[in-house]
């Protein structure tokens, strides 16, 4: 478990945070010395205990680190939702998760910005309409996903 974070430690100390790309889908690199204070931003330790997110795919995807258990590996889940139940295993390892994507690409979103559902997808809300899609600055969309996270958790509990 400690070796994904000194794999990524390492990794980012040798190639620096910031965009990279696999074909279409684009991926965006925390600088390792800030993903204490985002992942307590996002509250990820209350949505998500045991990972620890290191990036995202600017499209409303986190990339994190499962810490739970043997094998735990690189996983990814939604900002809006995160946590079991929309998580899937992306890689064993960062090496091999990172081994997929170049440091070359056009496009992408400004590392300080990220795409935010209107209507969160695991709300309901329709992927393909582009009205849904509101691109914020980060301040705004750690915000955004925990009065989501927030109103997600209290109907749940509420069932």
């Amino acid at each position: 478990m400690a070796d994904l974070l000194d794999d990524y430690a390492a990794y980012i100390e040798q190639h620096g945070p910031g965009e990279r790309w696999r074909d279409e889908d684009y991926l965006v690199l925390w600088p390792a010395d800030q993903l204490m204070a985002m992942n307590e931003a996002y509250r990820v330790a209350v949505y998500a205990p045991g990972r620890i997110i290191f990036a995202s795919d600017g499209m409303g995807d986190a990339f994190a680190f499962d810490l739970r258990g043997p094998g735990g590996g690189v996983v990814r889940f939604p900002f809006i939702g995160m946590g079991d139940r929309y998580e899937e295993t992306i890689a064993p390892t960062f090496g091999d998760f990172i081994g997929r994507y170049s440091n070359t690409g056009e496009g992408g979103v400004p590392a300080d910005h990220e795409w935010c559902d209107v209507d969160p997808i695991v709300l309901g809300g329709d992927p393909a309409d582009p009205k849904n899609r509101q691109l914020l600055p980060r301040e705004l969309h750690i915000q955004a996903v925990n009065w989501w996270n927030k109103a997600i958790a209290d109907v749940t509990r509420e069932r």
